[in-house]
């Protein structure tokens, strides 16, 4: 039987199915910082191929070619994974089984390797929220993930943290987003909000 040790400085937990297959069913935690890796270690897997209505046939999935699997597939499914750019999640395996200890002290180039495409992917999930925010102007189009990726690379936008209606927020007649109680005018959908104090702005014209 064959073993392959799952690497992982992902933040999140993460939860990949193979159906049809058993075991199928694989999660990591999260982990707590990039430093701090998690592993997982695998064994084979089996599929069964049915012959006939009384045959079939039990064919092995070794763990490496597992291991390959679950990783390929949940870098790939991941908001602004990019090859060409070298930017996903750090999610990396190794034939064989491994320890935390072993991972640390054999493998430190590939976690330093991780932290890199992670970071870069952290940057490309903010470069993503900023597109979207300045479409919309909406908290809702911003994920969890993007948050976190902001608050990882120590940068600070508008959209970090959800704004609550009373703290400093009020809740637009229009479109119900939370926004600053002295805007006059909705950031999200241009409602005007306050006619008196908006009479009495002066805009520069287009040209």
């Amino acid at each position: 039987m064959s073993e392959a040790t799952l690497i992982s400085i992902v933040p999140f937990p993460i939860v990949e199915f193979k159906p049809g297959i058993y075991p199928g069913y694989f999660e990591i935690p999260g982990a707590r910082g990039d430093d701090k890796p998690v592993i997982l270690n695998i064994g084979d897997s089996v599929f069964h191929v049915e012959i006939d209505e009384n045959r079939s046939v039990t064919v092995k999935c070794v763990a490496e070619d597992m291991a390959r699997s679950i990783v390929n597939d949940y870098l790939t499914s991941n908001l602004s994974y990019s090859e060409e750019n070298d930017a996903m999640p750090g999610l990396f395996w190794k034939a064989g089984r491994y320890e935390l200890a072993d991972v640390l002290r054999k493998f430190s180039d590939d976690l330093i390797l991780a932290r890199n495409r992670q970071n870069r992917w952290f940057q490309e999930l903010v470069k993503m929220a900023d597109d979207d925010w300045e479409k919309t102007r909406q908290h809702k189009f911003i994920s969890d993930m993007q948050r976190y990726a902001c608050k990882s690379l120590k940068l600070e936008r508008p959209w970090i943290i959800i704004p609550k209606v009373g703290e400093g927020f009020k809740k637009c007649v229009a479109c119900a987003t939370a926004i600053p109680e002295e805007a006059i005018v909705c950031p999200n959908c241009r409602c005007i909000l306050n006619h008196e104090k908006w009479a009495m702005l002066k805009f520069a014209e287009a040209k």
